[in-house]
């Protein structure tokens, strides 16, 4: 599950990210200074590993699961803490090269800075990475039901409110990530039997500098489009 939006306007990058989880996962932690370390992420309430992340040079990372099928041996490591995994890696062009990546279940993964943007996934067996482009908007979606109705709808949505103009509302939020549509187990913010959107995080790079901002469900619902 979950969706990440990549906006790049001249001097700034945009990246937003809607997390789904279990209803009954334990909650999550607000984003935070990582463990002693240069890395700012929120923290997942069970496995203790992260689903965005970014460090002090503006490098950052996105992780969404992967459902291809997958009858490969059990992974023992949670896939959150893959990137602050990644994070810690300085001056490498593609740090996931030093990750063991046997350890761990099928997975996207989104790594970016100022001057680049790669789309690896590992299906549980081999590694590919695809550069993205910075000269346009970009919309990394996953589901797991449904995903060949989920998707597109998810993927037409963004183009709607590309041509729409007006993208982000008085807080600098991606207006898309609180579209729900028609079918509210379809939406970007989703909500399903046993399962739902907990939060939207956001990191800016504009110049030198970089922030993240963080917003709770609890205040996403009144946003709900």
């Amino acid at each position: 599950m979950c969706t990440v939006t990549i906006i790049i306007r001249e001097n700034q990058t945009v990246i937003t990210m809607n997390r789904d989880e279990r209803i009954d996962r334990p909650a999550e932690t607000a984003p935070q200074c990582w463990q002693d370390s240069n890395i700012t992420a929120p923290m997942d309430g069970l496995a203790y590993g992260t689903w965005i992340g970014m460090n002090e040079a503006g490098a950052w990372a996105c992780l969404l699961n992967s459902y291809d099928d997958y009858n490969g041996p059990t992974k023992k490591r949670s896939r959150g803490l893959l990137i602050p995994d990644i994070l810690k890696q300085k001056n490498v062009k593609h740090p996931i090269d030093f990750v063991d990546l046997q350890s761990y279940a099928p997975f996207r993964f989104l790594v970016g800075n100022r001057e680049e943007i790669f789309h690896y996934y590992w299906n549980g067996r081999e590694l590919k990475y695809t550069p993205m482009p910075l000269q346009v908007d970009h919309i990394v979606t996953s589901s797991s039901w449904k995903a060949d109705k989920v998707l597109p709808l998810r993927e037409a949505a963004f183009k709607e409110w590309q041509k729409a103009g007006a993208l982000f509302d008085a807080e600098r939020r991606p207006i898309i990530h609180f579209w729900t549509g028609n079918d509210a187990r379809s939406g970007i913010m989703m909500t399903r039997p046993h399962s739902y959107t907990t939060s939207v995080t956001q990191i800016i790079l504009e110049g030198e500098e970089a922030q993240m901002n963080y917003w709770p469900r609890s205040e996403l619902i009144t946003h709900a489009v």
